[in-house]
């Protein structure tokens, strides 16, 4: 994103409807294995079909489906491209990190970014802020290097309970906390 769409962006009133290109930029999303099926396997279901398959999926009924499943991400961008669905999403620019969050519409604006990396532009509009602030993924980081420069020779060598916590939570928010860049 160039200077003159960040300042554009950012002389927006609270919480505008904007039309946007999802491609380059950076998302935070607070996505783990129990509520994404990347994260659950490591492979995203869009990846694997083309804009037509999609389009031809049969539609699933969205009660019986969870949202770690691979049924979830492909149903939610069938309808987008079948009925021209344009969800709402509350999306944020973090202005001291530059990363984009989402206060709602994680999935739909992931599935989004991943139909116009196909080629298709679809509708997006989203309810769009800015924040005087870093992202939850970077104030972490910068919270466990915190704690990890806290530690000493001794924490280090006999492995104390601080050093325990340290590395126990570094591991939860590196797992728990992704950036994905589209």
């Amino acid at each position: 994103m160039n200077n003159v769409e960040v300042q554009q962006i950012t002389q927006q009133t609270k919480m505008d409807r904007v039309k946007l290109n999802p491609l380059g930029k950076t998302y935070y999303f607070n996505f783990n294995e129990y509520c994404c099926y990347k994260c659950k396997t490591g492979t995203c279901p869009l990846d694997k079909l083309t804009l037509d398959e999609i389009i031809h999926l049969q539609e699933v009924d969205k009660f019986c489906i969870k949202e770690n499943s691979e049924e979830y991400c492909t149903d939610l961008a069938r309808k987008i491209l079948v009925y021209d669905y344009s969800p709402k999403v509350w999306l944020n620019l973090n202005t001291e990190c530059g990363h984009y969050s989402l206060s709602d519409g994680q999935h739909r604006t992931c599935i989004i970014a991943r139909l116009y990396q196909k080629g298709c532009k679809v509708n997006f509009e989203p309810y769009f802020s800015t924040q005087p602030s870093q992202c939850l993924h970077c104030l972490n980081k910068e919270h466990y290097t915190k704690l990890e420069n806290s530690l000493n020779i001794f924490d280090k060598l006999f492995k104390t309970k601080k050093y325990k916590y340290v590395v126990e939570y570094k591991k939860r928010e590196q797992i728990r906390n992704v950036l994905y860049d589209f």
